[in-house]
């Protein structure tokens, strides 16, 4: 378990590495329910892509099983930070639920 969890907080590392640090938020479990403002600097929309469509996005399949297709679909190379973010993202989604009771 221990070398899994490793292996998912380098996932994580290695995808936000990319990532601009001014958009990160970070809270803690203590802040939720609580207001706090969260000032974004306004982009460039011809530098940064702009969101998808919500009709797009529910055709976008999501799931291990579409892997190979969603590299192609979002142009991610095998082997890229972004497409081991996304595997590892899906792995964790597509696990069973832990029984908390």
């Amino acid at each position: 378990v221990l070398s899994k969890n490793l292996h998912d907080s380098h996932l994580i590392s290695s995808y936000m590495n990319h990532m601009d640090p001014s958009v990160i938020v970070f809270f803690t479990l203590k802040d939720t329910g609580e207001t706090t403002p969260v000032y974004f600097f306004k982009r460039d929309p011809y530098i940064y892509p702009q969101a998808l469509p919500r009709e797009e996005v529910d055709s976008i399949p999501f799931s291990l099983k579409q892997l190979p297709y969603l590299f192609q679909f979002f142009s991610f190379s095998d082997d890229s930070p972004l497409a081991k973010a996304m595997e590892g993202t899906l792995n964790h989604c597509d696990r069973r639920p832990n029984s908390k009771f």
